[in-house]
């Protein structure tokens, strides 16, 4: 119902529609299918710098933290504090810090989600 009362406010581009103005659905198609090999090609071989990940709310953070020095220390301490409260004993939090870092595995999402549940639990704990 809202896209019918608001079709200009729902044809803005945003990270659900890949950043593209709404189109036929053959185009649209044609973005998905677009995306989907520069993932491939960006996976395969990072060095090209291809950036294909355009529903991470317009900030790379695979690349964030594996380069920069501020996202790592933050990650690291969050880990620490999860390993500290033994939150997720069933994760190998090294694992997958090693597996992202050395891009065998994409555990760009997951990093997120236990930095906003190790941020959340310091909040929590700090009251």
């Amino acid at each position: 119902m809202l896209v019918y009362k608001f079709p200009t406010l729902f044809s803005i581009p945003n990270k659900n529609n890949l950043n593209k103005m709404k189109h036929p659905d053959i185009l649209y198609k044609y973005w998905i299918l677009k995306h989907k090999f520069k993932k491939k090609i960006s996976n395969s071989l990072p060095t090209f710098g291809i950036n294909p990940n355009l529903k991470l709310n317009y900030i790379d953070y695979n690349k964030m933290f594996r380069k920069r020095k501020d996202y790592k220390e933050t990650l690291i301490q969050s880990f620490d504090y999860l390993k500290k409260l033994d939150v997720v004993p069933w994760l190998d939090l090294d694992m997958i810090w090693n597996e992202h870092m050395k891009r065998k595995k994409d555990y760009g999402v997951a990093l997120q989600v236990l930095l906003g549940l190790a941020a959340n639990l310091n909040v929590y704990y700090a009251e």
